[in-house]
């Protein structure tokens, strides 16, 4: 026997709610997938209510769905250049890694973020991995890397680069979620709602230094919703 866990869908253009059964967040991918492609954003809660099922027959198809790796960390990171390479290096080995296992079904998903989120793209690039960019909002690139980059230059050229690898950009929250153009990115509140985008669409997610507050607030909803993740000691052997 199976459990069918319900889930509440709400999209973030009009808050417009509606339940589904699944087996898990991973069998919703191509319904919300479908939904991003329309240009609504949405989020995916898991209701309390329960119950079981038969089983269903594993398709081949199924066995063979795509292994989609997110993950968070510290934007922080951009400003120690000796340790944001070591991460991308570190990352890049474990891509590697990863590879060997899933092939070419494995994903990544990047936040698009300075810091980490750009090791990560990097590090994806590096490895040969395709990478999804979900990024906030439309607004996200040009007020972040541009205007208000931590390293105090614009770094929109180096932002389309990464960008112009990427298998897919997603952005994630529709102008009317948090009003128009980038003034909705300053409060946070599409950068959390990509975060909690990027963990509902991946099977694991890699957590560095979850102390910070947007990554700390990643992890959480990580474990909130049961999440599997992997902590990043960039001191510990790849193997």
């Amino acid at each position: 026997m199976a459990t069918l866990n319900k889930y509440i869908i709400t999209f973030s253009d009009n808050g417009e709610k509606f339940e589904v059964e699944a087996e898990s967040l991973v069998a919703l991918k191509p319904l919300i997938q479908n939904f991003t492609n329309q240009g609504r954003g949405c989020k995916v809660n898991r209701a309390v209510e329960h119950k079981a099922v038969e089983e269903p027959t594993t398709t081949k198809e199924e066995k063979m769905s795509n292994f989609y790796i997110a993950g968070t960390g510290s934007r922080e990171l951009i400003l120690d250049v000796d340790k944001r390479r070591k991460v991308r290096d570190y990352l890049a080995g474990l891509l590697a890694q990863a590879k060997e296992k899933h092939g070419d079904k494995l994903i990544v998903i990047s936040g698009m973020a300075e810091g980490f989120d750009e090791a990560l793209a990097r590090a994806a690039i590096m490895a040969d991995v395709p990478f999804i960019a979900a990024i906030p909002s439309s607004g996200y690139i040009e007020y972040y890397w541009g205007r208000t980059s931590m390293l105090k230059r614009d770094r929109m050229s180096e932002a389309q680069e990464i960008l112009s690898k990427a298998r897919e950009i997603v952005y994630v929250c529709p102008p009317s979620r948090y009003g128009n153009g980038v003034r909705h990115t300053q409060n946070g509140g599409a950068n959390l709602d990509r975060n909690e985008w990027m963990v509902e669409h991946a099977d694991i997610v890699w957590v560095y230094n979850p102390t910070t507050t947007g990554t700390a607030q990643c992890y959480a909803y990580c474990k909130k919703i049961g999440k599997k993740t992997y902590i990043i000691d960039i001191n510990k052997e790849v193997k």
